[in-house]
């Protein structure tokens, strides 16, 4: 006598079979959850627990202070390098024209636009900026 197990009966021990060995598996404790290892750093609460360089820089701005003595009257046009607005101002002729303003320090370098004309300057901390734009 031979025992014989129909098709279906065959799949479904199968997909038992896979059910009941995912399930043990994926019972398993997760150790460092539970337990933090002795090599992790302790993570810091407050900034004076931060460990920086001693010279970092915690500035995320840079004030500008800017310059221009036009002859003629017209628009000034500070932007950035692509073409981001940092200033725009009507200036008048013969007045000196000196707006400060901040802007983020990821950004180091302003094209200045004024009546057709442009000047292209580089950025350091604290940047005074003279144009000889008239």
């Amino acid at each position: 006598m031979k025992f014989c197990i129909p098709k279906c009966s065959k799949l479904f021990l199968l997909i038992y079979g896979f059910f009941i060995s995912t399930t043990i598996l994926s019972c398993k404790r997760d150790q460092d959850l539970i337990r933090p290892k002795s090599n992790q750093a302790k993570q810091a609460t407050s900034t004076g627990e931060l460990k920086v360089a001693e010279h970092f820089n915690w500035e995320t701005s840079n004030e500008i202070e800017f310059e221009i003595t036009p002859t003629q009257s017209g628009l000034l046009l500070i932007q950035g390098e692509n073409a981001e607005v940092f200033h725009k101002a009507f200036v008048h002729a013969g007045t000196t024209y000196n707006p400060k303003f901040s802007i983020q320090n990821k950004f180091t370098k302003l094209n200045v636009f004024f009546n057709g004309k442009q000047e292209k300057f580089t950025l350091t901390a604290k940047s005074k900026i003279k144009s000889n734009l008239k």
